[in-house]
């Protein structure tokens, strides 16, 4: 799923997850802060083409986009508010991206495997100080919790069978990051706009097919060593036989046995992917959301050369 990288006015979310993460047992806090620091040194960093500098993760930003646009004000969603769910968001992020890297097996068995509790605990604890508990948001943070671990269980499951379609795993990534719509779904609720939401997780589970694809690019590799085979991995490799190779072996000769026009292939799902998320969202009027579909597309129909894509260590 996503990673998180904080620049700019994002200093004093910084600030809230080292308070909170200070109140842990040390060695907790110590084995968490660690982590936390090469997740962010291998961060997708955001398209600078945005127009926007020090941009945060586009999960963090999309609650403000939802509650400047159009004339809207702030009154409908307030800044405390916004500030809340927007660390509720984040927090969720953690529990969930954690034991994601536990599931990939870069989680070594350290207390840190208690974090993600501590990190739920704390989501449940932010949306709740400014949402009513019988509001219908709980559903859909639900949902959304529940799509995201189950797209995960599915994803690393259907990685590791070389029978299912690239189609097939393409559409389940547009599950993992479902978690990501729960802080806007709570802005649309708010501002008295809940039809808005499905639109939002469209655009999300589009945008997430996208990204997860992107970095499957620079991750065949590793992922080929730990016996999975990705998405791009299976449109590249197709016909060549990669399932009746032995994918540890294959992962350092893989670019020998790739398809050049495969390329093709994963441009033009990933270009489709991005249409619907446009189509999605386009008509909530968020300009930056559509900065951001236009700097991934030009990303996307760059991918023209395989000697572009990073070599596995």
């Amino acid at each position: 799923m996503g990673s998180v990288e904080w620049e700019g006015n994002r200093d004093t979310l910084s600030e809230q997850l080292g308070r909170f993460v200070g109140t842990w047992e040390p060695s907790l806090a110590q084995g968490f802060l660690q982590y936390d620091h090469l997740l962010r040194a291998k961060a997708r960093r955001a398209p600078r083409e945005w127009g926007q500098k020090g941009i945060a993760p586009y999960w963090q930003e999309l609650p403000r986009w939802l509650a400047n646009r159009g004339g809207c004000g702030r009154d409908a969603a307030a800044e405390e508010f916004l500030e809340t769910v927007i660390w509720g968001q984040t927090t969720l992020f953690y529990a969930v991206r954690l034991q994601d890297d536990h599931l990939d097996g870069h989680l070594p068995h350290t207390p840190l495997l208690l974090a993600p509790l501590l990190f739920l605990s704390e989501a449940d604890r932010a949306f709740s100080s400014v949402i009513d508990t019988r509001a219908a948001f709980w559903n859909h943070y639900r949902l959304a919790l529940q799509t995201t671990l189950t797209g995960i269980a599915r994803v690393a499951q259907m990685q590791r069978d070389t029978a299912i379609s690239p189609d097939d795993l393409l559409q389940n990534y547009g599950r993992v990051d479902a978690i990501f719509s729960v802080g806007s779904s709570s802005v649309c609720e708010r501002m008295g706009r809940a039809e808005d939401i499905p639109r939002i997780d469209q655009f999300v589970s589009e945008l997430g097919k996208v990204l997860l694809a992107l970095d499957d690019l620079e991750d065949i590799g590793e992922d080929l060593e730990d016996g999975r085979l990705n998405f791009a991995a299976r449109i590249l490799l197709e016909g060549s036989g990669a399932s009746d190779i032995d994918l540890a072996l294959l992962a350092r000769s893989w670019r020998l046995h790739a398809r050049p026009e495969g390329l093709d292939a994963i441009r033009k799902a990933l270009l489709n992917s991005l249409d619907r998320g446009a189509k999605a969202i386009s008509p909530l009027g968020l300009r930056p959301a559509m900065n951001l579909i236009s700097a991934t597309r030009a990303e996307v129909q760059e991918l023209r050369d395989l000697r572009g894509i990073t070599a596995p260590g």
